[in-house]
């Protein structure tokens, strides 16, 4: 296969220790793997491959590189379409003089995205460049700013945009369209920073670590959403696409069943301090999934999941607190307790379903905002208002479902909502119960009559209309089949609003919460 061949011969080459990188040539690999798929490609903007090596005075070496590609110019632009699937491809190569934005590069890409947005087609462009053509000076810098005026365009009709990031993508390409993407999908162990390790070492005059600007480190510090393999590149970007589509019209399998009945509080305590979980997003809850990571800032916070899921046809935004599933699990999540980086990721991830038209589910089951060392110098408190205001007016549908634990500050969070419910078993709390019980009471654990004090369960709360509906509560493919439904109902009815009836209902809601 040509993708594992050429892969080959790159890990040979930099086995062999050369002292020069030598990039692969995309062009051939993926426009041989997107007809593979069914897809039909029509190259557009040719014209605009113009020659300004002799204006610059880089003649040969442009000569060189186009005897080398047989391609005109760095950048290639195509329309691409299947039987349920179109969009607009860029694609650089790097074995064009490293793939660099020149002066004609920058004008093709900023009229690809021009050429998407007429069309009203999302774009896949699929980045391996070494920055900005240096010898072009100034006006080569400026492509960088000309590409995203385009793509802000672009992403103002609400058009998906995957940026697709391969080895390797430095400077100017990444420091603009290239991490701009909605989704950011990165080759496995590719090269992906702002200046080139050689560069950072000259000027810096310090070591790097190994691990210094590769597609792995760009994934933990929250720069992309996936890494995969080169091989399974064109599959991730299909299976991104199928799922930012906008929402169809909500469709009830069934009612959810509900349950108004009293529980007791010391049972439902001990309960989730035995850690039962209610939910599993990777077990029925959703059709098909895919995950969005990170939050863009600095940081990916493994306690909140988020992505876009199916359910009964109906794409959705969803954003899960995650306490893990095991001890291991748990502990790597934090005990399910939502750093600023969780915080700042749902921002995101709202924002880009407001963009495309997707409603959001928002699961809570946590013990609170993580309260650390680390979390005080991300800006716990800033993230957490930050979350409140930005759903405050994200102008999409946004169901809440209390499914475990909801505490403090760090649960409110992502309460604001237009519909809430919490399963019977659930609880919602200003404070832990432990926390409670030692500032109230000066107890240490707290008891049956301190539990009920607390008026923290599902029941107590719809009592209290502080929720709308209290679910019934059974095993975890139950459960799951609770969420789905319950989210379709309450979407069916929010539907009937338009933007502005919703934010005026969502805004009058929270005004008025406590109002009984």
């Amino acid at each position: 296969m040509d993708i594992l061949n050429e892969r080959k011969n790159e890990i040979i080459r930099r086995n062999a220790n050369l002292p020069w990188p030598i990039p692969i040539s995309v062009n051939k690999v993926f426009i041989k793997s997107l007809q593979a798929a069914g897809f039909k490609l029509k190259e557009i903007l040719r014209k605009y491959d113009i020659d300004n090596s002799e204006k610059y005075n880089y003649v040969e070496k442009f000569n060189h590189s186009r005897l080398r590609t047989k391609q005109n110019e760095a950048v290639t632009a195509y329309e691409c379409a299947s039987t349920n699937e179109s969009f607009i491809a860029i694609l650089m190569n790097p074995r064009f003089m490293t793939g660099t934005i020149s002066e004609a590069n920058g004008e093709k890409i900023a009229r690809a995205f021009e050429h998407a947005t007429r069309k009203k087609l999302p774009v896949v462009a699929f980045c391996a460049s070494g920055g900005v053509r240096i010898q072009e000076g100034v006006t080569g810098l400026v492509q960088m700013a000309k590409i995203d005026a385009a793509l802000q365009k672009h992403s103002e009709k609400g058009l998906a945009y995957i940026s697709v990031l391969l080895d390797p993508t430095y400077g100017g390409t990444s420091a603009s369209f290239g991490m701009m993407g909605d989704v950011i999908i990165a080759e496995k162990e590719a090269r992906i920073g702002f200046g080139g390790r050689k560069l950072v070492e000259n000027i810096l005059h310090e070591k790097i670590e190994d691990d210094f600007q590769t597609a792995e480190s760009a994934l933990g510090n929250g720069g992309v959403d996936v890494v995969c393999d080169r091989e399974e590149i064109i599959d991730t970007v299909l299976h991104y696409l199928r799922l930012m589509k906008p929402a169809t019209s909500a469709n009830v399998i069934e009612e959810p069943e509900y349950d108004y009945t009293k529980k007791d509080p010391a049972t439902m305590w001990r309960n989730h301090r035995n850690d039962k979980r209610t939910f599993n997003i990777s077990n029925s809850l959703f059709d098909d999934l895919i995950y969005l990571r990170g939050d863009r800032i600095g940081g990916e916070d493994k306690s909140l999941q988020c992505g876009i899921g199916s359910i009964n046809g109906t794409n959705v935004v969803f954003i899960a607190q995650d306490k893990g599933q095991d001890l291991g699990d748990t502990i790597r999540k934090n005990f399910g307790m939502t750093s600023p980086e969780g915080y700042r990721k749902a921002v995101r991830v709202a924002r880009l379903a407001e963009k495309l038209k997707l409603p959001i589910l928002i699961l809570i089951d946590s013990p609170g905002a993580h309260p650390g060392y680390r979390a005080e110098e991300g800006n716990q408190s800033i993230a957490i208002s930050e979350c409140m205001m930005s759903f405050l007016k994200v102008k999409t549908p946004v169901i809440t479902i209390v499914a475990g634990e909801g505490c403090s500050g760090g649960a409110l969070a992502l309460s604001i909502s237009d519909r809430i419910a919490m399963f019977s078993g659930s609880m919602y709390a200003v404070i832990s119960p432990e926390s409670y019980a030692s500032i109230i009471y000066n107890e240490y654990t707290p008891n049956s009559k301190i539990l009920s004090s607390m008026k923290y369960l599902a029941t107590d709360l719809y009592e209290e209309k502080l929720i709308d509906d209290v679910l019934r509560q059974g095993n975890i493919k139950y459960n799951n089949r609770q969420i789905r439904n319950y989210f379709l109902s309450a979407l069916t009815d929010i539907n009937s609003m338009n933007t502005r009836e919703l934010l005026k209902a969502r805004y009058d809601r929270i005004r008025n919460w406590d109002k009984k």
